[in-house]
């Protein structure tokens, strides 16, 4: 017979605590470490930009962002570089939201496929372009 030794480590915590802490947890909200750690990351944000929760995984961070301005840049630019035609800009930017959405979906493979590379191979050739 094997005995855990995790089995019995929390049978000291009485029952009405260990009911509120479970509550707590699966109300994230209401979880006071973090509340605190939101309330930190909003300090962070308004002081610098980002937080540090942010910068962890920056690209997880930023490919959200740069999704929806692509998308709204799609939806509701009239401005395009002087060397491509509307319908040319129009097919770059689809090619870097396919690219973005990629990430974002944390689609399998997504760094390996091809859409992938040439979709962030126009965001880098295009970046400059990237105004309205």
């Amino acid at each position: 017979m094997d005995i855990n030794p995790l089995d019995n480590l929390f049978t000291h915590i009485p029952w009405y605590r260990a009911l509120w802490w479970r509550v707590l947890n699966r109300l994230a909200l209401l979880n006071p470490l973090r509340a605190w750690q939101n309330l930190c990351d909003f300090i962070q944000r308004g002081r610098r930009g980002y937080a540090a929760y942010d910068w962890i995984n920056l690209s997880d961070y930023l490919a959200p962002i740069i999704l929806g301005c692509l998308k709204q840049m799609r939806a509701k630019s009239m401005a395009y570089p002087t060397d491509l035609t509307p319908e040319e800009w129009d097919a770059s930017l689809d090619k870097m939201i396919l690219a973005f959405q990629a990430v974002v979906d944390d689609a399998p493979d997504w760094c390996a496929s091809a859409e992938f590379v040439k979709g962030f191979a126009e965001f880098y050739y295009r970046y400059p372009d990237l105004w309205d």
